[in-house]
């Protein structure tokens, strides 16, 4: 289901059905989804406010907890190593930290030197799907080595690797998460930037990759969180929240866009 929100004008909740004046953009907006034969047009709906001035949301429902994680075995190596086919794939996983042909050894030692704890990311029957690695330092959760199987890709579980990153980070006592992506990866910095991360100096002067925090104590959207996209590409990302609903898209005009992970 997607969900259209009140639109909050000067402090004010204007209701995006109604013929105020103030919400004529944001009527664009719906009517772009309402012509769009990818969405379906009969879920659209109007909730109450959500006190961010000039902002609706589109969104998918939550889907619940159907993953989960635990603690990575040799076994989930053994499998999270297939699922790199390539010195390319080995790069965007890892970095130069790893070399190819990736091998189970690596990955274990990557633990030890680190001082990082591996998550597997599993079904209600075990079956492994996702991994990601967090090491902390105080309050900063540090997040790493996130992949996905090749199987599920193109179906948003990224986005549920995230979120769950983000549950045990607040179990561990941090209340940001940091992390270094390689500037090339864009569906993993399409999948950060929905998530709620935002651009920052980090600690590496490597042209190749992006330093990114999600502070887990703010809400999305924030002054650095501001994306642009056109009609078509705004369709395309609530087409994908529709069918995997684990993120919400903030919108101001028909070709503005915020995003933002549902918790």
């Amino acid at each position: 289901m997607i969900v259209i929100d009140n639109v909050v004008r000067d402090g004010a909740v204007a209701d995006v059905n109604s013929d105020d004046p103030r919400v004529r953009g944001v009527r664009a907006v719906v009517d772009v989804i309402a012509k769009s034969p990818e969405l379906d047009a009969t879920a659209l709906q109007t909730v109450g406010e959500k006190g961010w001035d000039g902002l609706i949301v589109v969104r998918s429902m939550p889907i619940g907890g159907s993953l989960s994680i635990r603690a990575r075995d040799e076994r989930d190596v053994r499998k999270i190593v297939g699922w790199v086919p390539d010195a390319a794939a080995l790069y965007l996983f890892s970095g130069p930290r790893m070399t190819w042909p990736l091998t189970v050894q690596q990955m274990q030692d990557m633990v030890a030197i680190r001082g990082s704890t591996p998550y597997a990311v599993v079904t209600v029957s075990d079956d492994l799907v996702g991994h990601f690695d967090l090491t902390i330092d105080g309050t900063i959760a540090r997040l790493g080595r996130v992949i996905v199987s090749p199987a599920l890709r193109g179906q948003g579980l990224p986005a549920d690797v995230v979120d769950l990153a983000f549950a045990q980070a607040r179990r561990l006592g941090a209340d940001a998460v940091h992390l270094n992506v390689i500037a090339a990866n864009v569906p993993a910095l399409r999948t950060y930037w929905r998530a709620g991360f935002a651009t920052t100096e980090g600690d590496t002067d490597r042209a190749d990759v992006i330093a990114m925090e999600r502070r887990l104590s703010l809400p999305c959207p924030c002054p650095q969180h501001d994306l642009r996209f056109s009609v078509s590409e705004f369709i395309k990302m609530a087409c994908e929240c529709a069918e995997h609903p684990t993120c919400s898209l903030r919108v101001a005009a028909p070709k503005a866009l915020h995003c933002d992970s549902v918790e």
